[in-house]
């Protein structure tokens, strides 16, 4: 009946289930619940009398929310808040999250906590009906938006894929974060594996054996790196960094906003984009800033390029002309664009939280199609010979031809974080169902997953390890973040440059899977036999 509304600037206001309206207390007392706690707490010693007292009385939870909000008092945002309710003792005994602002509500959208921050649930087994109980870990945060109406739209439901082999683990390593929602971000350049974890650390590992060969601090939550010119360039939420490849810093500069994509190196100038939807230019010799655009916020950049460069901002996609630095066109979704776009034989390729994949006309912005699924997209698509992959929130991995025809399916357990990586003739791809998988790019059949932890099976949707980072593949090895642990594993697979590739110094791979590579060499052996014996038989 009573309820107690403030609006707030700059600050905020909580109740940590102790409510400070008089009223709202009065309302949920009764006397023989207070008489009994008043016994417990008083007497017995059992904490937490602030929470059954008629009259206001802080916690500590409340004395930590009344800490928090002082000292971050005027820069309150929901990156903050987050954070604020993922610290002890307000995570203690909370169960799940869900966050939102007012430009994520215009959007229709929140972001998402499932468990305890800092330790599993325990909870009733509520697929049977025996008195159990099982350990819940945290599944980590997840930003969401809801579905724009969908009328008359049926997903087709694509036949579930059964595993056709087992990958080996090669190599692991241990980073000492054992978190459920681990993630982790890297590349391979000449043996070394440059990975960055959430924490802040930047390694360098073998990317054979897994063996550390260094490790330096950057900031938190930093980005994939970008090795250009003997250096590595990392974002984090502090700004941006160059390292040299032994991991010495040689510069860092900050910015209003956490870089959230992939540095890019334009001529002798370093690209990034940050979550105020600045995207800077950078000189790679000493950070100073070139030039800026603004765009409306969080902003994505394309890793390829042409005459323009090509990012996502809020609902839109631009194109910006890399010379003078203008808009030459932009595409409006009817929803948030939370990945980078991919610019593949003159087509721009991007999903949208409007549930629709859209390929773009790379000159002009118009469309050449589009092509609508169950849910949005919160990873960036992936193109090989002609065919786009992408992972979609409702729990696909669809693969296209250019002209729009969707080749297949490949049906998942949850939704897809993970941006795919093409490889040997096969597609890698982590999922929330706690898989990372291998699949046919031919047919989209599937030829192996491998879980390191716990995954989505049948009634028991809540225990999972999501595989939310995005595979690297180099050399027939797979390398996967996940649980705290980087993972090795062999591809069955792998890639060679053809014989006409080679002679025309062009980097690119023909892909030849590993069961036919066997089959050509052994057709060659028995050619060699034959002609040695025919020529024998000539003398």
């Amino acid at each position: 009946r009573h309820s107690a509304v403030w609006r707030t600037f700059n600050g905020f206001y909580w109740s940590a289930n102790n409510p400070l309206d008089l009223h709202v207390r009065f309302e949920r007392m009764n006397l023989k619940s207070y008489v009994k706690n008043f016994v417990l707490c008083n007497f017995l010693g059992v904490p937490g009398w602030g929470y059954f007292s008629f009259r206001y009385i802080p916690t500590e939870r409340d004395l930590k929310f009344e800490e928090l909000g002082k000292k971050y008092y005027g820069d309150i945002d929901i990156e903050t808040v987050k954070q604020i309710m993922c610290t002890s003792p307000i995570s203690d005994w909370i169960t799940d999250v869900k966050v939102t602002d007012s430009y994520l509500m215009s959007q229709n959208g929140l972001w998402a906590f499932f468990g305890n921050p800092h330790h599993p649930l325990i909870i009733s087994n509520y697929d049977s009906q025996a008195v159990t109980t099982e350990e819940v870990p945290p599944a980590g945060w997840v930003r969401l938006f809801g579905l724009p109406s969908k009328e008359g739209y049926k997903l087709p439901i694509p036949e579930e894929k059964k595993t056709l082999g087992e990958t080996t683990v090669a190599w692991t390593f241990d980073t000492t974060q054992k978190v459920n929602n681990f993630t982790a971000a890297g590349f391979v350049e000449d043996g070394r594996l440059y990975i960055t974890l959430p924490s802040g650390d930047l390694l360098c590992l073998n990317a054979q054996t897994g063996s550390l060969r260094w490790r330096t601090t950057v900031g938190r939550n930093p980005t994939t790196p970008l090795a250009q010119n003997g250096l590595l360039f990392v974002g984090d939420e502090q700004g941006i960094a160059a390292f040299s490849q032994t991991g010495d810093r040689q510069w860092k500069i900050q910015t209003p906003g956490k870089i959230i994509s992939q540095p890019i190196l334009i001529q002798d100038n370093i690209l990034c984009a940050d979550s105020s939807g600045n995207v800077y230019a950078l000189s790679v010799l000493d950070g100073q800033e070139q030039w800026r655009l603004k765009f409306g916020n969080e902003s994505y950049l394309s890793a390829v390029y042409d005459k323009n460069i090509y990012l996502t901002s809020e609902n839109s996609c631009y194109a910006v002309d890399r010379n003078n630095h203008t808009v030459t066109w932009t595409f409006s979704s009817k929803g948030r664009i939370t990945a980078a776009p991919v610019l593949s034989n003159n087509t721009i390729y991007l999903g949208s939280w409007d549930t629709y994949v859209y390929a773009l006309d790379a000159a002009t912005g118009v469309v050449k199609w589009s092509y609508q699924t169950g849910w949005g997209f919160d990873c960036a698509p992936v193109v090989s010979k002609g065919v786009i992959f992408v992972g979609a929130m409702d729990n696909n991995l669809y693969a296209f031809e250019e002209d729009g025809t969707v080749k297949w399916m490949f049906p998942c357990q949850a939704s897809i974080h993970s941006t795919p990586v093409s490889y040997g003739g096969y597609v890698f791809f982590g999922c929330d169902d706690g898989r990372l998988y291998a699949v046919n790019q031919s047919n989209g059949e599937l030829v192996w997953a491998f879980a390191p932890r716990f995954t989505v099976d049948g009634v028991r949707n809540y225990v999972t390890t999501p595989i939310v980072s995005n595979p690297v593949v180099a050399n027939g090895t797979v390398i996967i973040g996940a649980n705290g642990t980087i993972y090795g594993l062999n591809a069955l697979t792998f890639e060679v440059p053809s014989v006409l590739e080679q002679k025309s110094n062009k980097d690119i791979f023909q892909i030849i899977p590993q069961s036919w590579y066997i089959w050509i060499f052994m057709a060659l052996i028995v050619m060699i036999v034959i002609l040695y014996a025919v020529f024998r038989k000539k003398k």
